[in-house]
């Protein structure tokens, strides 16, 4: 519903005004007022009144809860009266986009505008914004800290509006602290310095203004009346002064952060902000995350790499695209740049600057690989810091505006190192087997944790992962399909803490292999087959073959692969048809595009009349293939043996023991694939010393 009006507006006496959701429209052509001696909340408030010069001219305080849209050739005239644009937990109210022309808004008087931003219950800091212009834009009165955000130095009561400063320093109403504090609770980012300056009792008693382009970083107890020890309340920080309008420019130096107050009393389209040498992201902060002690942690949103381009949570999360009235955030350059943010970027409507905690996680086509921290108290987990790095053939290792540095929360920090650089967000080109992710921590508690490392669109690269912890000397094989969880704990010790802890390395898959097979007689002359398998991965099936003469071998049985993951495995099964005379059995195992064979085991006959009992060592095939020397021992004595491998000039290429637990036993021996084809001898040593050797060719 609209309500057109022509003329002027007064309101007599107690007269109300009841907006019903509708928009009030000024379009006269001969200048208009509003005048009342009450307050009229308007929903949404459009003024068209284009008399020049004259326009609508606003004498008495009102407010407006959804929007105020100023059009072309109009004019908005703050003479005696102020215009508050509300904030509740449900709505703050914008300003539309203000055409590019002279005198759209006017102060002709003490009028401005009263920018509110409702906080939810959070007792965290928040990372805010000041939309009015500082004296330096012009505006000879601008409002102070105490005016504004401390209420006039009000008396430290609820009244659902303001907070208190505190900190070191003078304590008193109006122009001194609220209370003490080791720190202060209000302070704005410096660049050329790369740190926060606090406010102090001096600024309040200088009247500092509330304008300010970098923002502040504040922590909110609640309203007035919320002292430090309060458990936390929602509160309203009112801003008054001078609207900004147009294009707003900020830069940021090379190699640095730049803190941006969103010049607007406007949500804004951070897709749509003119960047120049920018890195592609932005932090905010989130009071509602677990960060230091509860009090919120900063989250940086990535710029996709691939269409529709919204901004994500560490680049594959939930998707924020928008900075909120009232919000402040970061940008950062590696070269030096910068953003301008112009009316067309404003958006209509609003959420709560204090948003809940970011959940949700999407898949890409990108190959990316996230890098969770994840803080364990008892059965409760808690999202503590990520990083991801994205991989494509268009990118760069080198750092560039695509990457995005880490800003350290207190705590529980974790981030990723290109040479000294700490990065939440790595771009980089295509993953290749000779890359190393160096994983760094810092501010870790002594507690329990866990990384979660999720993969997306990486496991066809033909490689895989490995975790490395420093601290325990250990590996975990990481899934490049699936999420691998990896427990650890920060203690008392040192290098539990120790930045550089954790790595992970990629490199090549390594092809399945047969390692281990064996053949026993069973009390119910059935044989079981045992055999094993190195880095199972993409196998499809095993198949178990016998023979009667150690020659011609038919299937009997096949096995399904238990996981295909690329872990060792060990598998068997049992002949319920072996004859009573000797059993050879061999593994054949098969993939997608070949099949490999295993050595061979052999099971003596129970009539020892047709049985070969004579210790033997046979090494089949040879020559051997593949650099895989297939050794089957036969009625050897058990227990541990030497095997050396040497050349026709007696030098050692292969030295290795292994441990013989069955009569008939086969194992593999692998020789680096440098070793040149030719003639050579194995030489195997029992543990009384006694030796035999055998020859083999290798091809």
């Amino acid at each position: 519903t609209t309500l057109e009006i022509r003329g002027n507006l007064t309101g007599a006496g107690t007269a109300a005004f009841v907006h019903s959701n509708g928009t009030v429209l000024f379009n006269g052509t001969a200048g208009q007022t509003y005048s009342s001696s009450t307050e009229f909340p308007f929903y949404n408030l459009t003024n068209n009144s284009t008399l020049a010069g004259g326009g609508f001219t606003v004498n008495s305080d009102l407010s407006v809860e959804k929007e105020l849209r100023l059009n072309t050739l109009s004019s908005t005239l703050l003479n005696t009266g102020d215009v508050a644009l509300k904030s509740s937990s449900t709505n703050t109210a914008n300003v539309a986009a203000v055409p590019n022309e002279v005198n759209i808004i006017q102060y002709p008087g003490v009028g401005r505008f009263n920018v509110e931003r409702y906080l939810s219950a959070y007792k965290s800091w928040r990372f805010l914004a000041t939309p009015v212009q500082s004296l330096a834009s012009g505006d000879a009165t601008a409002a102070s800290i105490n005016d504004t955000w401390r209420e006039g130095g009000s008396s430290l009561a609820s009244t659902g509006f303001g907070t208190r400063i505190t900190g070191t320093g003078t304590l008193g109403l109006p122009a001194g602290l609220d209370e003490n504090t080791p720190f202060p609770s209000m302070k704005y980012y410096n660049m050329a310095t790369n740190n926060y300056i606090g406010i102090t009792s001096a600024d309040l008693a200088a009247n500092r203004t509330i304008a300010n382009n970098e923002g502040y970083y504040v922590f909110v107890r609640g309203d007035r009346a919320q002292d430090i020890y309060s458990a936390g309340a929602s509160t309203n920080l009112r801003t008054k002064g001078k609207l900004r309008t147009q294009g707003q420019t900020f830069t940021v130096n090379a190699n640095a952060f730049q803190s941006v107050g969103n010049p607007f009393a406007s949500q804004i389209d951070f897709r749509t902000v003119a960047k120049t040498n920018v890195t592609e992201s932005f932090y905010v902060w989130n009071p509602a995350s677990a960060g230091s002690f509860g009090v919120g942690a900063f989250e940086v949103y990535a710029r996709e790499l691939v269409a529709p381009f919204d901004y994500r949570l560490n680049g594959t999360g939930a998707v924020l695209n928008t900075i909120e009235s009232g919000q402040a955030f970061f940008i950062q350059s590696m070269l030096g740049g910068s953003i301008t943010i112009n009316e067309a970027d404003k958006l209509a409507g609003s959420n709560n600057v204090s948003r809940t905690a970011e959940s949700g996680r999407i898949g890409t086509t990108i190959p990316t690989l996230e890098i969770n921290l994840i803080a364990k108290n008892s059965n409760i987990e808690t999202f503590a810091d990520a990083a991801s790095i994205n991989y494509d053939e268009s990118l760069s290792n080198n750092i560039d505006n695509y990457d995005v540095r880490k800003i350290s929360n207190t705590y529980d920090n974790l981030s990723v190192l290109n040479n000294a650089t700490k990065l939440v967000v790595e771009r980089r080109n295509k993953l290749q087997a000779t890359d190393t992710i160096k994983i760094n921590i810092s501010g870790m508690r002594v507690a329990d944790y866990k990384l979660d490392i999720k993969p997306s669109a990486i496991s066809s690269a033909g490689l895989v992962g490995i975790l490395k912890d420093k601290f325990l000397q250990s590996e975990s094989v990481l899934s490049l399909d699936n999420a691998t969880a990896v427990n650890f704990s920060v203690t008392s010790d040192a290098g539990s803490r120790a930045a550089d802890r954790f790595m992970i390395v990629f490199k090549s898959l390594p092809t399945a292999s047969l390692t281990t097979l064996s053949a026993n007689r069973n009390a119910d002359k059935t044989v079981q087959v045992n055999w094993g398998v190195y880095n199972e991965t993409g196998i499809t099936s095993f198949e178990v073959q016998h023979s009667n003469d150690g020659i011609n071998f038919t299937s009997i049985k096949t096995k399904t692969p238990s996981a295909n993951n690329g872990n060792n495995t060990t598998y068997q099964i049992i002949d319920d048809r072996a004859t009573n005379g000797n059993n050879w059995y061999r593994v054949k195992m098969n993939d997608l595009l070949s099949a490999k064979y295993s050595a061979v085991a052999m099971v003596v006959g129970i009539n020892e009349s047709i049985v070969d009992t004579k210790p033997s060592f046979v090494i089949s095939p040879n020559p051997v293939l593949d650099s895989k020397i297939n050794c089957t021992f036969i009625n050897k004595a058990l227990g541990k043996y030497s095997v050396t491998v040497i050349n026709m000039e007696g030098q050692k290429i292969y030295s290795g023991a292994i441990n013989i637990s069955s009569s008939n036993q086969s194992i593999t021996i692998t020789l680096e694939r440098s070793v040149a084809r030719g003639s050579y001898k194995l030489l195997l040593r029992n543990e009384k010393g006694e030796q035999e050797t055998v020859g083999l060719m290798l091809q």
